[in-house]
């Protein structure tokens, strides 16, 4: 089925990061920083869209780590990512919010971040290792430059068949009617 609207490229790791049937109707993109409070937040409304649309929303998940003001949030994504590696990065990715009031403020996150992959069943050997390659610093980096290009200014921003949905209050407020709306166009 052809899509109109712009795909964001793929890495390694995409089908690890998405949730849904790979020929659902519609793409919903995130660009998120996991210590990104109203990322956090966000959580909530997107699983409320999952769970109204269930066999309509392919889901995938973006970095756009805000480095200038987060101290964790390149780390983070990094050892995310190398989740993905060891298809656990749902599980990573739900710890690291569910846990980020506790390590965002830390002084030794990467502590946390390892406790957090052994109670997962990660590899941390792997996953440490992993997660200091440029190869991943590179995947994150071009997925946080594909957010630049499709106008991402902020976190979290998503895309619902393309069009930008900035903050939880938007997607709270409007998703669910893009959604229909997208839907009908088919």
């Amino acid at each position: 089925m052809a899509r109109s609207f712009n795909r964001p490229s793929s890495t390694g790791t995409d089908q690890a990061k998405s949730r849904g049937l790979a020929d659902a109707p519609i793409e919903m993109v995130e660009y998120s920083d996991f210590q990104c409070p109203a990322c956090r937040v966000a959580r909530e409304p997107i699983e409320k869209l999952r769970s109204q649309f269930p066999d309509q929303i392919r889901f995938q998940f973006r970095h756009y780590p805000l480095e200038r003001s987060h101290r964790w949030a390149l780390a983070a994504a990094q050892f995310a990512e190398c989740a993905a590696e060891q298809d656990k990065f749902w599980p990573y990715h739900d710890r690291l919010y569910d846990e980020q009031p506790n390590w965002a403020n830390a002084p030794n996150a990467l502590e946390l971040f390892a406790k957090f992959a052994q109670e997962i069943g990660l590899d941390f050997e792997a996953l440490r290792v992993c997660a200091s390659s440029t190869e991943v610093l590179n995947r994150i980096r071009n997925e946080r430059s594909e957010g630049e290009r499709r106008g991402v200014q902020s976190t979290p921003t998503m895309f619902i068949n393309g069009k930008p949905v900035v903050g939880s209050a938007q997607l709270e407020a409007n998703g669910a009617q893009l959604i229909r709306d997208a839907l009908q166009k088919k």
